[in-house]
C-alpha cells in the first residue's frame, strides 16, 4: 500500500499539485473477525512525510461509511439529526395549521428518512424499530392526538407508509427507473449481474473486476436474456 501511495505522491510532485492531508483519511473495510486479527499499530501508511492514521468511519456525500459496513455510524447520525429536527418541528408546530405542519415535516424531517433509503432498508430490526418510533412521534405532533392512540390509525389518517414500507417504496422506485432506462447512461454501463460476481468459486478465487462489468468478457449473452433477468438481478444487487 505504501508503494501505491509513493506513486501518488510522485504524481503530485511532478504535476506541482498539493493534497489536502487534513481531509485525507484511511480506513480498512473488512469483517469484525478479520479486523480483530489485524495489529493496527503495525500498519504504517505514509503519504510523503505525513503519516495517515486509521479511522473506523468516514462521511462521504452525507453518508457515514464504517469499516465493517454495518451502517451503525450512519444510523446513529440520522437518529441524532432527526431527534434535533423533531424538537424544532414540535416547537414551531404550535402556531401552524395541519397543512403547514405537514409541509414543514416534509421539508426538514422526512428527507432524513428517505436519504439512502436502499441502505436503511438493510438495518436490523431493532434499528428499524427505533426509526419507526421517531416517525411515530412526528406523526403524533402533526395530528395532536393522545399518546395512547394507535399508530396504525394515525398513519391511516395521513395516508403514510411505515418506515420499512417507505424504504421499500423508495428502493423499488429506483429499481423501476433503472429497469425502464430512465436513469443516466452511466448507471447502465456500471451495472453488473449477480451471477457475474458470485459463483461456486467466489470464496476460493479473487474476483476479476474487469469481468464483473456488464460490458466485460462475462457478459456475452443475448439482449433478450439480459432484459429477462434484469429486474430480479437489480433487486438482488440493491438488497
Amino acid at each position: 500500500m505504501n508503494k501505491v501511495l509513493e506513486v501518488v505522491n510522485k504524481y503530485l510532485l511532478v504535476n506541482k499539485l498539493k493534497l489536502n492531508v487534513d481531509k485525507t483519511e484511511t480506513m480498512i473495510i473488512t469483517s469484525k473477525y478479520k479486523y480483530g486479527q489485524l495489529n493496527v499499530n503495525d500498519i504504517n501508511l505514509k503519504l510523503g512525510y505525513d503519516k495517515r492514521d486509521l479511522i473506523t468511519s468516514a462521511k462521504y456525500l452525507g453518508f457515514y461509511i464504517d469499516s465493517h459496513l454495518n451502517f451503525n455510524a450512519h444510523f446513529e447520525y440520522i437518529c441524532t439529526k432527526i431527534g434535533k429536527k423533531r424538537y424544532y418541528f414540535m416547537r414551531i408546530s404550535i402556531n401552524l395549521s395541519v397543512k403547514s405542519i405537514i409541509t414543514v415535516h416534509q421539508a426538514i424531517v422526512q428527507p432524513h428518512f428517505d436519504f439512502y433509503a436502499s441502505i436503511l432498508f438493510l438495518l436490523n430490526s431493532n434499528q428499524k424499530d427505533q426509526l419507526q418510533k421517531l416517525q411515530n412521534r412526528c406523526t403524533r405532533i402533526i395530528i395532536t392526538c393522545s399518546w395512547l392512540a394507535p399508530i396504525s390509525s394515525m398513519s391511516k389518517t395521513l395516508s403514510w407508509f411505515s418506515f420499512e414500507e417507505r424504504c421499500l417504496f423508495m428502493k423499488m422506485s429506483f429499481v423501476f427507473i433503472l429497469v425502464n432506462d430512465l436513469a443516466p447512461s452511466y448507471f447502465d454501463e456500471l451495472l453488473c449481474f449477480n451471477i457475474e460476481v458470485h459463483n461456486d468459486l467466489t470464496r476460493e478465487h479473487h474476483l476479476n473486476m474487469s469481468a464483473i462489468c456488464k460490458n466485460g468478457p462475462m457478459s456475452n449473452r443475448s439482449r433478450s436474456d439480459e432484459m429477462s433477468t434484469k429486474p430480479v438481478v437489480l433487486a438482488l444487487i440493491m438488497s
